[in-house]
């Protein structure tokens, strides 16, 4: 049975289509999250979800975790290219120093927002940079020119985000249920927390018999039912296969300068680790949109725009190779 049931601040959704449950979603957060074009045969997907409140970023997790996709500001696609806000036009500087391949890298960066009318283009007179992309594309571009700019090393640091439940914290009680799914909308009100199950998870399969008492002990749970639980957003997200973050890459991306110099002589070794780096640090990863690991040779520095987990991945790797010198860990 398809069910859409809302208090004044829960909303669960057991079953409804994609597209009748993104208008009650849009009209419990107050927030438009419309669905991209890309999406059109998955409108009809039934999609499993219970919001404890009326957060915007959970049910966005939420849905884009039901229909497989990623959120934005911009709404719900699959597309790597964002779209949203109408384009501006804005000019920059010429960079202090000279960056060989500084256009491609910026291109690389940015393409997440230069969709439809957007464009990029560095005067080769002057060392400028016209940009015509969003707000939030404006704001990467003048991010990363900033970054491309200073000599001093820069990383988002990687503090515990208070927001972010621990997995030692108590549940109101015990999680019950008729079935996994009725046993997931009990567990969003003993924690909480929204709840939202891929479309790979059978939503009337048995119901969790044991006693869970923290959070911890509920995605455990969950684990040997042969599930992956991960909590993005304040959602705890379940799947058969990996639970990912489903906000779009290059809005959760960050900018990171590392110097190198202390491992590499010159460019040709910064050339060889910077690849190394890519192939052995999250591989998969550098396929994301406007996420790209570069040497920067004539600083012996390397730029890395990736989220912060990724960053610091890439951190200590390098750490690693201080540790035993760069050849041997090269090789």
């Amino acid at each position: 049975m398809c069910t859409l049931l809302r208090s004044s601040e829960e909303l669960v959704c057991r079953g409804f289509a994609a597209t009748d449950a993104v208008a009650a979603v849009i009209g419990h957060t107050g927030s438009l999250l419309p669905l991209g074009p890309d999406l059109a045969d998955r409108r009809g997907r039934r999609l499993w979800f219970a919001l404890p409140d009326r957060a915007a970023d959970p049910a966005r997790q939420a849905l884009a975790h039901g229909l497989g996709c990623w959120w934005s500001s911009a709404g719900l696609s699959g597309e790597r290219r964002l779209t949203g806000s109408a384009a501006e036009v804005r000019t920059y500087p010429a960079l202090p120093n000279p960056l060989p391949g500084a256009e491609r890298l910026v291109r690389q960066a940015l393409d997440p927002w230069l969709g439809g009318n957007g464009g990029l283009a560095q005067d080769f007179t002057t060392g400028s940079w016209n940009a015509t992309t969003s707000p939030p594309g404006q704001a990467r571009l003048e991010g990363l020119l900033a970054a491309l700019g200073d000599p001093h090393p820069r990383a988002p640091h990687l503090l515990p985000d208070p927001g972010v439940p621990s997995p030692t914290m108590p549940l109101t009680r015990s999680p019950e249920g008729s079935d996994l799914g009725a046993w997931c909308i009990d567990l969003m009100r003993a924690s909480g927390l929204a709840v939202a199950l891929a479309a790979d998870v059978d939503p009337q399969a048995p119901a969790i018999s044991t006693t869970c008492r923290t959070l911890g002990e509920a995605l455990d749970a969950l684990s040997r039912l042969g599930l992956h639980a991960e909590v993005w957003h304040r959602c705890i997200s379940i799947s058969v296969a990996a639970s990912p973050d489903r906000q779009h890459p290059a809005e959760r991306a960050a900018v990171a300068i590392l110097p190198a110099g202390h491992l590499c002589q010159d460019a040709d070794q910064l050339g060889r680790f910077s690849a190394q780096l890519g192939a052995r640090v999250r591989p998969t990863a550098w396929d994301s949109p406007g996420w790209l690991i570069a040497p920067l040779p004539t600083r012996l520095d390397l730029l890395v725009i990736a989220d912060p987990l990724t960053i610091h991945a890439v951190m200590e790797a390098m750490e690693a190779a201080d540790q035993v010198g760069l050849a041997a860990w090269l090789r």
